[in-house]
């Protein structure tokens, strides 16, 4: 059952249940995080510019890295559901990477460093 009407890459649901999370794919050079009722119903947007797959979900509010600058750079920060604000939290100066999570106690955030996505090709003969 289609839930959103402007598509999505990651959703999650908040811990209470009461909300689905969704970043959107690329538009105009950025993503989006738009939240919902798991029920459906009136999509609102929540961050500006998010890295897609690198946000989580804590019961205060939100880690995430923005989109990257024109150097290619992110940095992780934080949205407050209580403030409705976000706060640059760790200037690590990011490339690359394509996840982040942290642990429920919101003590521990883990970020993927990796820098390349890859995939092997195979090219089977004779196959039927």
């Amino acid at each position: 059952m289609q839930l959103t009407r402007r598509g999505g890459r990651v959703a999650r649901e908040s811990r209470d249940g009461r909300y689905l999370y969704v970043s959107t794919l690329p538009r105009d050079g950025r993503c989006t995080l738009w939240r919902m009722s798991p029920a459906g119903g009136e999509e609102t947007q929540i961050l500006e510019s998010v890295w897609p797959f690198a946000w989580d979900l804590t019961s205060s509010g939100i880690y995430y890295e923005d989109m990257p600058g024109s150097d290619g750079l992110r940095a992780i920060y934080f949205h407050s559901f209580a403030t409705g604000k976000s706060t640059q939290i760790l200037d690590t100066r990011l490339r690359g990477g394509q996840g982040l999570a942290i642990s429920p106690d919101g003590e521990t955030l883990l970020h993927d460093a990796s820098t390349e996505i890859a995939a092997d090709t195979m090219v089977l003969e004779n196959f039927r």
